[in-house]
C-alpha cells in the first residue's frame, strides 16, 4: 500500500489535470506493485483493487482541498495550480481481515511540483516502531516552529483548530 500510495503523491505537479496525474500514477503504481513482494495473495489482491480503481478514472477519486477548513465541501477542478493544498487520502481495505489502511498528506502544488506539508510524519514501519518505543512527555512528537498562530473555533461543532504559517 504504502508504495503505490506515494505513487499518487510523486504524481502531483502544476498544470496537470487530475486524469493526466492519475493515469501516471497508476504507471508509478502498477511498477510498484510489480517489483515489491506482497507476501499473503489476499493483500496483493487488495491492492491491485487499490490500483485498478485509478485506471481509467478521469475525477480526483483521492481528496478533498484544504482551505479555510481542514475539509473544504470542495475538490481540485481542472488543472493544478501553484499554490493549490488538498488532501491524498485514499483507503485501501481487506474486509475479510479486517484490515482498512488509511494515510494522509497535505499537499500543495509548487511552481515545479509539490511540497508534502506532513511529509515529516513517519510512515515506513520501522521509523513508525523507532517513533513508539521513545519515552518520555512528547512521545516523538516533532516540534513545527510556526508564525500567525490563530486558534479558533469551528461553528457548531465544539472543534478547535489552529491556523498556522510555516516559518
Amino acid at each position: 500500500y504504502l508504495r503505490v500510495y506515494q505513487s499518487l503523491i510523486v504524481s502531483v505537479r502544476p498544470h496537470a489535470t487530475q486524469a493526466e496525474i492519475l493515469k501516471d500514477a497508476v504507471k508509478r503504481m502498477e511498477a510498484a506493485l510489480a517489483t515489491h513482494h506482497v507476501s499473503d495473495p489476499k493483500h496483493r489482491e487488495a491492492v491491485a483493487r487499490f490500483v485498478d480503481r485509478f485506471r481509467g478514472a478521469d475525477g480526483w477519486l483521492v481528496s478533498h482541498e484544504v482551505g479555510m477548513e481542514v475539509h473544504d465541501p470542495s475538490y481540485p477542478e481542472g488543472p493544478l495550480k501553484p499554490g493549490m493544498v488538498f488532501s491524498i487520502e485514499p483507503s485501501l481495505r481487506i474486509p475479510e481481515d479486517g484490515i482498512y489502511i488509511r494515510l494522509q498528506d497535505a499537499i500543495v502544488v509548487t511552481d515545479t511540483g509539490y511540497e508534502n506539508l506532513s511529509g515529516f510524519v513517519p510512515v515506513e514501519a520501522d521509523a513508525i516502531e523507532r517513533l513508539m518505543a521513545e519515552e518520555g512527555p512528547n512521545l516523538g512528537r516533532k516540534r513545527v516552529e510556526v508564525e500567525n498562530t490563530r486558534p479558533f473555533r469551528r461553528p457548531n461543532t465544539g472543534m478547535h483548530l489552529t491556523g498556522f504559517a510555516r516559518k
